[in-house]
């Protein structure tokens, strides 16, 4: 099925390119939210970001951005303010245990 998303919000999920981040990505894509797709994998993103695109009819944005970095969270939150990015849902969840 096939939705496409009338709205300029988006949700933000960290840690996309992989496991659980990825998973939930596909699940706010079924259900017609724009994402911004943040992990430290530009090229999984690049390939996530075009599927989802091409499956669901939603707008994408892919952001390379390791969250660990210091500046990161200013960086991701200037690009948003750059491309006009409204947040309307955070799923944090980059990250990973020893």
């Amino acid at each position: 099925m096939k939705v496409t998303s009338n709205t300029s919000e988006f949700a933000l999920i960290t840690g996309a390119s992989n496991g659980i981040g990825m998973a939930l990505a596909h699940v706010m894509a079924q259900r017609g939210h724009n994402l911004l797709l943040v992990a430290r994998s530009a090229d999984k993103l690049q390939t996530l970001s075009k599927n989802l695109q091409a499956e669901h009819g939603i707008n994408v944005h892919a952001l390379a951005l390791d969250l660990a970095v210091p500046g990161a969270a200013q960086t991701l939150y200037d690009h948003c303010h750059q491309q006009g990015l409204a947040i309307d849902i955070l799923v944090n969840n980059a990250g990973f245990g020893d």
